[in-house]
């Protein structure tokens, strides 16, 4: 009998196997991790049904550096966002350069073009402001008093005509600041005296604008005592007027006085300032219009040299921020309302507490006017929190918790000291309000967490009666890290510390041994080692972020410079990992998600690039037996299944049995062509955008019993995402022994 001939043609096999929509995995092991997991998800956000490459950022305006704090006010309809940076706070509510808008250009209006001498009364301004005083006028060099000019709608009226002879008009004003300008004077019959009365206390020297008629005064020709203003000389017989103006603290800011510059063209300044109108320039007495200099970064550029017989340039720049002097820009707030008015209150355990009711900002000490906490010093407020309608405060390094009466910003504080229920020691290293749902319904609870990661639970409502307020639990976490280490989460809290992100709820209901409650679980290796590493440095937070379904854990590798986040998606609790962010601090605002850093302001998870540049994507899904452990196969081509708006390249490398060697090739840059609604002219670049799937065999080379693939990409303007990966093998003819 014949025998059959044996078939000896290849036996290729296909499998497809899904995205990672588990997320990333580095708890489990890699011969049993489920395959829908993934041992490297970086820059890919997983979906509930495919895996997109994360979205990018854009920066959000422009002008600042190493911010460390973002803080949102919120009250009615008016939301506010305020960024510290080196001891300074600025308003970035709007996209647009930092002081940007805080000072208006109007003019210069040139003689013969826009007005006639001895004649003009009137000029056209861009827009209404709210006073005199918040508009400084100039007629060439010489400056020209609040009481020679009223505004009427969008026009100025001089009392006088514009005599002949001036050159041009300059008009720089401060709209968005009107209300923080107040006009003390003009001063008259004050010729021969040393000192005048303003009305009221302000910050300082720096927050006054003073001129003798015309010509001005620079900040080191007096002193500020409360409400006297004392000159180093007499005011000279001669001068009818004094006029002061002044300015809110912290909206004002000087550069030098600069001496022995005679000849030179150009000046260094301190920081960036958006535009030249933000200065107010005076060469000794004599103002120099904002057309005769123009910034570059810190750089001050004169288009004449500075006269020889000029002794002194000051400097004063407006709208560049709201409060200065500040020690550090590490700063904790909330919001809190009473029958008044609405704060944002801020601390940070060495400055004086920070409040801003809307319109103005103060700095709270305990003889500070209008409002002033006593009973302890509030710059050793650390960290704050609102339970029972009272402001709650940690003070730096201590145990103790202070509070302030219902519903006040201010007054006599009283202290809870909770040392003696701390068995561990350490210090308080913050405080949250958490909600249980019970049989008796929504109830509220004070809960203080000390830095070795004791949690001290109250109820209650009147701290001050022992019959009102008491302890409900007392339990261990694990220790937290930083000031920022808690976030709402539903009713829930959630902590972040050496044992993971864990919920407050499954807390005090486990042991610390049960990492099976964490939020972190699948990833708990690496966060555990993070924090090891670099659990001490600043810049460690935890935000919700709703419409995008995100919940973020900001881990700081190296301070202020470089950072990555741990994001889980919310719907499916899958985790991943943002690279390319280097935040500092988070912020939720306007429904959209920011942070600062080491380069300033940024709106995140927008666009398809990072700040202009490429987002770098790398991912690594479970190995797979492909439904044949104990089979060797010989893997061939790969095909991996996108939906994008634009073609791309990728590298894709093969792994097999657990290999973790890391690959030497680089992968591709890709530029996509989409264009962004309403940010190009009409019929000028090409449109793109509809979806399109990417699917072509990529060629592979392996023999192994498990595999995977390894995806890197490099890409700006083009948005993806991975739909499947279809593997062609030829399985061995027998089973290896």
């Amino acid at each position: 009998m014949a025998r059959r001939p044996v078939n000896r043609a290849p036996r290729l096999q296909t499998e497809t196997l899904p995205p990672p929509v588990g997320g990333l995995n580095t708890l489990d092991a890699v011969a049993n991790m489920p395959p829908t997991d993934a041992v490297i998800l970086d820059n890919y956000f997983p979906g509930t049904a495919d895996v997109p490459l994360r979205n990018g950022f854009q920066t959000w305006g422009s002008g600042l550096s190493n911010v460390e704090t973002l803080a949102v006010y919120t009250s009615g309809t008016t939301r506010k966002m305020f960024a510290v940076s080196k001891g300074k706070v600025y308003d970035v509510s709007a996209n647009q350069a930092v002081g940007n808008g805080n000072v208006v250009a109007e003019g210069p209006y040139l003689s013969g073009a826009q007005f006639t001498g001895g004649v003009t009364t009137t000029l056209p301004l861009s827009q209404t402001y709210a006073s005199s005083a918040g508009v400084l006028v100039h007629f060439d060099d010489v400056y020209q008093g609040f009481d020679q000019y009223s505004i009427v709608g969008t026009n100025i009226v001089f009392t006088s005509p514009i005599p002949v002879g001036v050159n041009q008009v300059y008009i720089e004003s401060i709209p968005a600041l009107a209300a923080n300008i107040t006009a003390e004077g003009p001063f008259t019959g004050v010729g021969g005296q040393t000192s005048i009365n303003l009305s009221q206390v302000y910050g300082g020297t720096i927050n006054l604008i003073v001129y003798f008629d015309g010509t001005y005064q620079g900040p080191d020709q007096y002193s500020l005592a409360g409400k006297v203003l004392t000159f180093t000389a007499a005011i000279p017989a001669f001068v009818s007027k004094v006029y002061v103006i002044a300015v809110s603290i912290g909206n004002i800011a000087q550069e030098g006085p600069f001496t022995g510059v005679s000849g030179q063209t150009t000046l260094t300044l301190s920081q960036t300032y958006a535009a030249s109108a933000n200065l107010l320039i005076h060469f000794d007495g004599g103002f120099q219009g904002p057309d005769t200099y123009s910034i570059a970064g810190t750089t001050l550029t004169f288009t004449a040299a500075i006269p020889a017989g000029v002794g002194k340039v000051y400097i004063i720049a407006l709208g560049s921020s709201l409060v200065s002097g500040l020690t550090n820009s590490r700063w904790q707030y909330v919001n809190f309302s009473n029958a008044g008015a609405h704060f944002l209150v801020m601390c940070n355990g060495v400055d004086p507490v920070l409040l801003y009711n809307g319109t103005a900002w103060q700095q709270v000490t305990q003889s500070s006017t209008p409002i002033a906490i006593t009973g302890v010093d509030p710059t050793t407020f650390a960290s704050v929190n609102v339970f029972a309608q009272r402001l709650w405060f940690a003070k730096l390094n201590s145990t103790q918790a202070w509070y302030l009466p219902i519903g006040q910003v201010g007054g006599a504080a009283n202290v809870l000291d909770i040392g003696s229920e701390l068995t561990l020691g350490g210090f308080l290293a913050g405080m949250a309000t958490w909600n249980i749902d019970d049989s008796a319904g929504l109830n509220p609870y004070l809960v203080l967490i000390s830095s070795v990661g004791e949690a001290v639970v109250y109820q209650g409502s009147d701290p001050s009666q022992a019959n009102a307020f008491g302890i409900s639990a007392h339990f261990r976490i694990g220790a937290p890290t930083g000031r920022r280490f808690y976030e709402k989460y539903g009713s829930d809290i959630v902590f972040i510390g050496a044992d993971g992100l864990t919920p407050l709820s499954k807390a005090l209901l486990s042991d610390r041994s049960e990492r099976n409650e964490t939020l972190t679980r699948k990833i708990s290796p690496s966060v555990t080692a993070d924090v090891a590493a670099y659990g001490a440095h600043f810049g460690w937070q935890v935000i919700l972020y709703p419409d995008g379904n995100k919940l973020l854990v900001n881990v700081p590798t190296a301070e202020d410079t470089t950072s990555y986040q741990y994001v889980m998606n919310t719907l499916t609790n899958a985790w991943c990992r943002f690279t390319g962010w280097n935040s500092t601090c988070f912020a939720y605002y306007n429904s959209g998600l920011y942070f600062g850093g080491p380069n300033g302001v940024a709106q995140a998870d927008v666009g398809n690039d990072d700040g202009g540049n490429a987002i770098n994507a790398d991912i690594k899904p479970a190995f797979n037996y492909f439904g044949q452990r104990g089979m060797q196969k010989y893997f061939k081509m790969v095909k991996p299944v996108f939906l994008a708006n634009s073609p791309f390249t990728l590298q894709m490398d093969l792994s097999v049995d657990f290999n973790n060697t890391l690959p030497t090739s680089t992968p591709g840059f890709s530029q996509g062509f989409s264009t962004p609604w309403d940010t190009t002219p009409w019929d000028r670049v090409p449109w793109n955008g509809a979806q399109i799937i990417q699917s072509d065999w990529e060629s592979i080379d392996g023999i192994g019993y498990a595999a995977t693939y390894r995806m890197r990409t490099q890409t700006k303007g083009i948005a993806y995402s991975i739909e499947s990966a279809t593997f062609l093998f030829e399985p061995q003819n027998e089973l290896t022994l």
